[in-house]
């Protein structure tokens, strides 16, 4: 209707009217992409509300995994030291006691894999969505820590097998022993501790184990972190009352683009 009546003031050569009609199309056109770009804005919103409760449930997860990891590694460190000062001290120990002791220095080498989520992350960035979170300390919080974890797991990979380098020693002097039960014969293993402590090779290559974990436990720690920085940061922008008080959350922070927007313009 709205072309044949442009048409029609065309016929005519009602410039005026056609000039009018022309500016009702292209305000209609405005109004429409409007309409369009703040729908698009409430769904990015309602996303970024939803990005970031699961990035902050990814986050509480891997905080608890690495504390995990953590406390195991310094569990079986400090049990290692005292393994090592208990086979230098020239001590006697039962059969039992031995295998706990050389137990305890391989098991002091152990890095166990953390189960770091980082799916949430990987979908934000292979989807080219990552734009909709607003916060930019949260974006290069959340670099630095993938950033981070992937610096500690590839050295924990070349870690691995270096510590793996004592199990070789210890079973040097490895004592299997057969003791019936009613199904038949069980094999035990218990150890030859005088031949283990005059070992240099053995003796050094626990040492240097535990030195190692040690200082791999602070690269954990540094990840661990990296996550407790995203996590206390998610918990601020969503207005969670374990916040620790940062200038936070997502109202604030759309107040503070709505007030930049407005200052703009």
């Amino acid at each position: 209707m709205l072309v044949r009546r442009i048409l029609r003031h065309w016929k005519t050569q009602n410039w005026l009217g056609v000039g009018l009609d022309l500016l009702v199309v292209i305000a209609g056109i405005l109004i429409g992409l409007r309409i369009d770009a703040w729908r698009d804005e409430v769904q990015n919103r309602e996303d970024e509300t939803e990005y970031l409760a699961r990035l902050l449930e990814d986050a509480e997860a891997n905080h608890g995994a690495l504390k995990e990891v953590l406390e195991r590694m310094w569990y079986r460190r400090d049990q290692g030291r005292k393994a090592l000062e208990r086979l230098l001290s020239g001590e006697a120990l039962t059969p039992e006691e031995r295998k706990r002791t050389v137990d305890a220095l391989v098991q002091s080498g152990d890095l166990p894999r953390p189960a770091v989520l980082t799916g949430t992350y990987d979908e934000l960035i292979s989807t080219g969505r990552m734009p909709i979170i607003r916060d930019q300390e949260l974006r290069g919080l959340l670099q630095r820590q993938m950033a981070t974890h992937e610096q500690v797991a590839a050295r924990a990979d070349a870690l691995r097998s270096a510590l793996l380098g004592a199990q070789p020693f210890s079973d040097q002097h490895a004592i299997l022993a057969g003791e019936a039960n009613g199904e038949g014969i069980a094999l035990g293993k218990s150890y030859d501790l005088e031949g283990l402590r005059s070992d240099n090779r053995a003796l050094v290559a626990f040492f240097n184990q535990i030195e190692l974990s040690e200082d791999f436990s602070v690269e954990r720690e540094a990840e661990m972190l990296a996550v407790r920085n995203v996590r206390e940061h998610l918990r601020c922008l969503l207005d969670r009352p374990e916040c620790e008080g940062r200038k936070g959350g997502l109202q604030q922070l759309t107040e503070d683009k709505a007030g930049e927007g407005g200052a703009e313009r």
